[in-house]
């Protein structure tokens, strides 16, 4: 839908999507970013709007700290910037979507047992229920419908599989958007357990505005109208 309104450029980042995977096999932070200027630069943009998704808050946040003058103005829809923070918001989230067994809580909340490895373990426990889709989504139907897509056989997730051999992306990168100066609308899904609900409020843009919108993470997908009416005023103002 907003196709109609400005140019898009879909960019897969190295070994993940259709992208190529990195040759010498250089998946850090810093080489990721370079990758998005470089297409900048190959497009002959001076400057362009980021819309970022997800784990892509990481990414567009650095991306801003590096090459903020070629950044006209930013989206963060459902973004982390913080994954320690993020995984905490699922492993409470999916205790009580399991029942608040105090044996869940006492395990899930056992800080000896490594963060990830209890948040990995607790969308397995989510998915053994088929209630992980709770976490994300409002309907179990569109999980299934957004893991059929991800499961196309042409998509690679290498960069996936290698960014935990990368202490970097799990740092706090909250306190770097307080240095990021262009104009930043914020997007949150009031049901985005996967993310966490409260997170945006970690963020400290100077020019940030934030839209709340009924819904879980998948907002392009769910409430894609109400999404398209929360962003379009933003992008037609700074095109």
């Amino acid at each position: 839908m907003f196709s109609k309104n400005v140019q898009l450029v879909y960019l897969d980042q190295r070994g993940c999507g259709r992208s190529d995977s990195a040759r010498n096999g250089d998946y850090s932070l810093n080489r990721v970013v370079k990758d998005f200027d470089e297409v900048r630069q190959r497009l002959e943009y001076k400057q362009w709007i980021v819309i970022a998704h997800s784990f892509g808050g990481i990414l567009a946040t650095q991306y801003a700290h590096e090459y903020e003058s070629t950044i006209r103005a930013m989206v963060y829809l459902n973004c982390t910037v913080n994954l320690p923070a993020t995984a905490s918001s699922g492993i409470k989230k999916g205790i009580e979507l399991l029942g608040n067994d105090p044996r869940d809580k006492s395990y899930f909340n056992n800080d000896s047992i490594p963060l990830f490895t209890r948040w990995r373990e607790m969308f397995g426990r989510l998915q053994e229920r088929s209630i992980a889709y709770k976490l994300m989504f409002d309907k179990k139907e569109n999980k299934a419908y957004d893991d059929s897509l991800m499961a196309l056989p042409f998509l690679k997730y290498i960069y996936a599989q290698r960014l935990w051999n990368y202490p970097e992306y799990f740092s706090d990168f909250a306190s770097k958007t307080a240095a990021i100066d262009c104009p930043v609308l914020v997007i949150t899904g009031t049901r985005d357990y996967t993310i966490g609900i409260d997170h945006y409020k970690l963020m400290r843009f100077p020019h940030m505005r934030v839209k709340s919108i009924q819904g879980g993470h998948a907002l392009y997908l769910e409430h894609n109208k109400k999404l398209y009416k929360s962003i379009v005023p933003f992008l037609k103002k700074h095109d």
